[in-house]
C-alpha cells in the first residue's frame, strides 16, 4: 500500500503542518509504509498526478482547505481513503461560531460569544476580559486576551486580518483540558499548563513553554464526564478516524467546551501523541492504529 502524505497548504498553519507531516512521515517509514510526500499550497488540481498513484492518503494538513471539507470532498469525488473525518464535520469543526451553536443545543456549557462580521458596527462591550479570535482559525491564530475596552479595537483589526468573521468570547479562568479519540477509543486526557496566560501559539510549538499532564488529578468523576463529553461532541458532528475535543475546567469544577479540533497536530509539542504515551501507545503505534482503522 502506498501513502501520500498532504501537507503544507494555504493558511496560516502550513509551517505546523509541515512539522506534522514530517514527522508521520518518519513514523510510517519506520512501520515499513511506502510513503510519497506532497507539499502544496492551494492548488490541488495539480496534485491529481501524484495521488492518483497512491492508495491513502494521510492528512497532515491544519486549517484552511485542509481542514474545512474542501480537501476532504475532493479526495472523496477521487476515491481516495483519507484519515481525519468527512466533509461535514471537518466543516463544522473549523467554523468556531456553529460548533458552539449545536454543542449549546446538546446541552454542554460552552462560553457565551457574539459573532462579528467586517462589515458590522464594532459592538459594545461591558464586561472583561474577553478573548477576540477569528471564526475559522486555529493555533489561536489572531486570537487576544482583551482586559479593557482601549485595547479592544486592535484586537478585532488583528482578527480580521485573518477571518471576514471574528468571535468575541466571554474569558473562563480554569485549567485547559484536551480530550483525544482514535476511532472509537478514548485516549487518557492531557492538562496543558502554559508558562503565558493563555495556550498561545508560541506556547503550543516552542519547546519548553508549557508543561502537560497526562491523566490530571480532577475531581470525583470529572474525567469520565469530560470524556463523556467529548466522545458524545466527535459522534454528533460525525467526526470519525481521529479528532480532539478542547475544553477548559473552572474552579467550580464545570467542563466548558472550547473547540473541536478534527485534525489535530503530530508535532513533537502536540497532545494527542503525548495522550498515545500516557496509554502506552508510541508514536508509530497511534499512526498504525490510525491508518489499519481507516483501510481495514
Amino acid at each position: 500500500m502506498k501513502i501520500a502524505i498532504l501537507m503544507g497548504g494555504d493558511s496560516p498553519e502550513r509551517e505546523i503542518s509541515i512539522k506534522t507531516g514530517k514527522a508521520v512521515e518518519k513514523a510510517l517509514l519506520d512501520l515499513s509504509y511506502d510513503v510519497v510526500c506532497i507539499n502544496f499550497y492551494d492548488d490541488l488540481e495539480s496534485t491529481i498526478p501524484k495521488l492518483s498513484k497512491c492508495d491513502f492518503v494521510f492528512n497532515a494538513l491544519h486549517g484552511g482547505i485542509g481542514e474545512n471539507g474542501t480537501v476532504q470532498g475532493f479526495l472523496d469525488c477521487l476515491k481516495i481513503p483519507y484519515t481525519g473525518s468527512g466533509v461535514n464535520p471537518s466543516s463544522i469543526g473549523m467554523d468556531k461560531h456553529i460548533s458552539k451553536t449545536l454543542v449549546s443545543r446538546l446541552g454542554y456549557e460552552t462560553p457565551s460569544w457574539e459573532l462579528v462580521s467586517r462589515n458590522m458596527k464594532a459592538p459594545i462591550i461591558d464586561h472583561f476580559p474577553v478573548i477576540v479570535k477569528p471564526n475559522t482559525q486555529g493555533s489561536t491564530i489572531g486570537l487576544s486576551l482583551v482586559k479593557k475596552q482601549s485595547s479592544f479595537k486592535d484586537a478585532l483589526n488583528s482578527a480580521f486580518n485573518f477571518d471576514e468573521n471574528v468571535l468575541i468570547e466571554s474569558f473562563i479562568s480554569g485549567r485547559e483540558i484536551a480530550c483525544s479519540i482514535v476511532g472509537n477509543k478514548i485516549l487518557p486526557l492531557v492538562e496543558i499548563i502554559p508558562s503565558h496566560e493563555l495556550y498561545d501559539f508560541e506556547c503550543k510549538y516552542s519547546q519548553g513553554k508549557s508543561s502537560y499532564i497526562g491523566s490530571p488529578e480532577l475531581a470525583f468523576g470529572l474525567a469520565d464526564e469530560i470524556k463523556r463529553r467529548g466522545k458524545n461532541i466527535y459522534d454528533h458532528f460525525g467526526c470519525s478516524s481521529y479528532g480532539r475535543v478542547d475544553f477548559l475546567v473552572d474552579n467550580e469544577d464545570i467542563p466548558w467546551f472550547l473547540e473541536l479540533n478534527t485534525l489535530p497536530g503530530m508535532t513533537s509539542t502536540s497532545l494527542m501523541p503525548m495522550a498515545a504515551i500516557e496509554m502506552g501507545w508510541s508514536f508509530e503505534k497511534l499512526l498504525r492504529t490510525i491508518v489499519q482503522d481507516m483501510v481495514s
